[in-house]
């Protein structure tokens, strides 16, 4: 008689300004499959404290997560798991990254990322019309998809309560 695989613990966060909200529906299908996957909130949002600068954020986040552990995110939330890896090597036993980069700034080598110049009118139109421009970068995700206005309105509608608005400012400081 085979003894069913052990699954490991599988924490993962999620992507700037949405919170958990939108993986709730990804977070019950894999309980479902015998896969309970935990949705940690990024510092700032919900109850989770904000972070003075990025490299406590992994360091807070390495201390509280169990060795062994699957450690996943999503946009921002895979950079700060990949961070909190680099931190810690060894401690997780996977990490999964998902729509993820090393790197959301251009640099030399690095071409296909945001400019500067992108990044920081970015942040102004946050600044200035946080809703406003919540709903264009979700829409972004969608482009080119035949049901792309109906996506958007969906993950707006799953989204957490927006942070404060210097969390947001903290969190493309971090990119």
């Amino acid at each position: 008689m085979t003894r069913p695989a052990q699954t490991r613990p599988f924490y993962f966060l999620p992507g700037w300004a949405l919170g958990r909200g939108p993986l709730q529906a990804w977070a019950e299908a894999l309980a479902a499959r015998g896969q309970p996957l935990t949705l940690l909130d990024l510092p700032g949002y919900g109850d989770t404290p904000a972070a003075q600068d990025f490299s406590g954020a992994c360091a807070e986040l390495a201390a509280r997560l169990p060795d062994g552990a699957v450690l996943g995110g999503w946009s921002l939330g895979a950079l700060l798991a990949l961070g909190t890896a680099l931190q810690a090597p060894g401690k997780f036993s996977r990490l999964v990254l998902v729509a993820a980069t090393p790197c959301f700034r251009q640099r030399p080598g690095w071409e296909p990322a945001l400019s500067d110049a992108d990044l920081a009118g970015f942040a102004s139109a946050i600044a200035a019309d946080p809703a406003a421009s919540l709903t264009r970068f979700v829409g972004n995700f969608n482009r080119g998809e035949s049901r792309a206005r109906a996506v958007t309105r969906q993950l707006l509608a799953s989204a957490d309560p927006l942070p404060a608005p210097a969390v947001l400012q903290q969190g493309l400081d971090w990119l």
